[in-house]
């Protein structure tokens, strides 16, 4: 299975950002909003039976009571990604996320040793920067972790919860 950590938006968070989102239609290709996702921890190929193990760890991570304010919008050039983030990430949940990379790293998992940068894909494959105007804040109440499987189907990729092995 091709697993991540994330942080998953309820529906009133998913659709602030759709709006925000819509604001942009262009050269690039729009990321579903049901696959709209804070990523913690990028994990890669699991195997399944890694999976209750995983929830474990999730379960162990105290996140702090915290509202994540998406407040600005940035393009990768590289990668050529359109996303929305914030400014200032709260320092609790930066530890609560470096607490998580550094499980994963001591049962074995590969992690990513860059900073976390919190964000929201909102478009792929965007070629040229879009005029960037920050919008309102999306206030995001922090208040769990999920396991997510990553699928690739012919008509783009689909996100689905995980639930102690089983993908929901």
């Amino acid at each position: 299975m091709r697993l991540f950590i994330a942080f998953w938006p309820d529906s009133e968070i998913r659709r602030q950002i759709t709006s925000i989102q819509m604001r942009y239609s262009g050269s690039g290709k729009p990321v579903r909003p049901e696959n709209f996702h804070l990523t913690a921890a990028f994990l890669g190929q699991v195997e399944e039976n890694r999976v209750p193990e995983l929830h474990a760890m999730i379960e162990k991570i105290q996140l702090p009571r915290t509202k994540l304010p998406l407040d600005r919008l940035g393009w990768f050039r590289r990668s050529q990604v359109f996303w929305l983030g914030c400014r200032q990430t709260p320092e609790a949940l930066l530890e609560a996320v470096l607490d998580l990379s550094r499980w994963l790293e001591v049962a074995g998992f590969k992690t990513d040793n860059r900073p976390w940068q919190p964000h929201v894909t909102l478009y792929r494959k965007m070629r040229t920067e879009p005029e960037i105007i920050d919008p309102a804040p999306v206030t995001w109440p922090i208040t769990s972790l999920v396991l997510v499987a990553s699928e690739t189907r012919p008509e783009g990729v689909k996100y689905r919860l995980v639930d102690q092995g089983e993908v929901v």
